[in-house]
């Protein structure tokens, strides 16, 4: 083979030039028929020369780092979909080691999470709230149960408790204002004082004097407040989980959860319904019109 002269380099680079789509065609069907094996000579002349490759694509970078930030930007513009199917791959197959370079970055910038955190939250704030909210709805009795468990188990509600004194009446101040007509009126209708009774008679007004259970008319002399979900099966006595029924009905239901029932959109109807918490007073209650 004789001596490659710039004249003879520069007939190559000109037969290249306007044989370019041959070239492509050809090089990528001989690329497609040995994928493995050139693929495997790849990854194996990476690893031989990683310093070196690296070194050549810092200075290559800087060489046209413009143009190479503007193509990255329209790639990851174009290949959102493959970008975040690569990225979830990975993270599962490392979850680990993810996690844990995760927690490492949010210690050393914790500002900058707060900042990010703060900004997210308020860009979409509806949608999270509106979420939020329908995991709440839909996880009642399980959010109970952690909450319950926490507080029997943990000192710092207590704590929390009796250093907000103050900050619980004022909660319970303001929550008595507002059902305030609502509270007096049920409370000269049944005669009733308490908070709870007097949630479970304003579900009973709510759904119409009917027994959820079966669906029928019920009195107030016979009413019964049973728990839709049974205590002995993890139910909780918050008013959410109490329901007004028949005597017949409830003791028929017992603790069976798949007890069926005739009427359970009076469930939902009612659960728009809260307890307004007790006012403890320093002195004497006033006797209501």
């Amino acid at each position: 083979m004789g001596k490659v002269t710039a004249t003879t380099r520069e007939h190559r680079c000109k037969y290249y030039a306007e044989h370019r789509e041959q070239f492509k065609v050809y090089n990528k069907r001989c690329y497609a028929k040995n994928r493995d094996k050139n693929v495997e000579y790849a990854r194996q002349y990476r690893d031989k020369n990683r310093e070196e490759i690296r070194a050549r694509d810092r200075i290559r970078n800087r060489a046209r780092a413009e143009s190479a930030r503007e193509y990255m930007k329209e790639w990851r513009e174009k290949n959102k979909q493959k970008i975040k199917e690569l990225n979830h791959s990975w993270r599962v197959k490392n979850r680990t080691y993810a996690n844990e370079k995760h927690r490492e970055w949010k210690n050393k910038n914790l500002a900058k999470v707060k900042e990010w955190s703060a900004r997210d939250y308020a860009t979409h704030k509806e949608k999270r709230q509106a979420k939020h909210k329908e995991y709440r709805q839909n996880n009642k009795e399980k959010l109970n149960e952690i909450h319950r468990e926490w507080r029997k188990n943990s000192g710092a509600h207590k704590k929390w408790r009796a250093e907000n004194k103050a900050r619980i009446a004022s909660y319970r101040r303001n929550c008595y204002q507002r059902y305030r007509e609502t509270y007096r009126e049920f409370q000269n209708n049944y005669h009733a004082r308490s908070p709870r009774r007097l949630a479970i008679y304003r579900k009973y007004d709510l759904c119409g004097e009917l027994c959820y259970i079966c669906g029928l008319h019920l009195d107030i002399e016979e009413m019964h407040i049973d728990h839709v979900h049974p205590i002995a099966k993890n139910g909780g006595n918050d008013i959410q989980n109490l329901m007004p029924a028949h005597a017949k009905c409830n003791i028929r239901k017992g603790k069976k959860a798949d007890y069926p029932i005739a009427r359970p959109d009076l469930v939902e109807l009612a659960k728009c319904i809260q307890q307004v918490p007790r006012m403890k007073r320093k002195t004497k209650t006033p006797e209501y019109a």
